[in-house]
């Protein structure tokens, strides 16, 4: 039996073990002392060096024990907003959300209509697609499971449309892309 472009299984095996071999990293922590994985890396300097001397961290939680001196630090506000600076919204023209505000209304009144009724995932996607002039499938929605609220959000163009529904109440807006890109968080983020 032969794979890879006629080499023998074993011949294949050996090929992905000197590949995989090469692989291997080592990194330092400077608060425990401690090394991991192959390779020396601890030469490499930190993208966090000051003026030609010791790279300097970041100082670690206080939970996490004495911080090593020096370090830079901030906040625990300060990392929680850093950690969820990708959801933050960019800034929309003032002509993008003019060229939205047609589809604003329509989804306001999309909306509407479903809000005196049982809300339901795909009835929410295709009145959404519907008003807004896009497909069911690029369509984000967001239905709590008493189905009281209901959030929906599609790209359109030149930035985001949303619309919610709250206990009866309807609103919808344009809004500009997060800095992750797009209108909603990547999967996992």
């Amino acid at each position: 039996m032969r794979i890879f472009g006629g080499v023998r299984p074993a011949a294949a095996g050996a090929l992905l073990l000197v590949l995989v071999a090469g692989c291997g990293s080592t990194v330092t922590d400077q608060r425990a002392g401690t090394r991991t994985g192959g390779a020396d890396r601890s030469a490499i300097p930190s993208p966090r060096a000051t003026g030609g001397g010791a790279p300097v961290a970041f100082c670690p939680a206080p939970e996490a024990g004495p911080a090593p001196s020096p370090c830079i630090s901030y906040s625990e506000e300060q990392r929680y907003a850093d950690n969820h600076a990708y959801k933050q919204e960019m800034p929309l023209s003032e002509s993008a959300r003019a060229d939205n505000q047609p589809r604003v209304q329509a989804l306001q009144a999309a909306l509407t209509k479903l809000a005196g009724g049982p809300l339901d995932e795909d009835g929410l996607r295709r009145a959404t697609a519907e008003a807004t002039g896009t497909e069911p499938a690029t369509v984000h929605v967001e239905l709590w499971r008493d189905r009281s609220y209901a959030q929906v959000v599609v790209e359109a163009g030149s930035g985001c449309l949303k619309g919610t529904i709250n206990e009866g109440r309807v609103t919808a807006e344009t809004t500009g892309f997060i800095a992750d890109g797009g209108c909603v968080p990547a999967v996992g983020h």
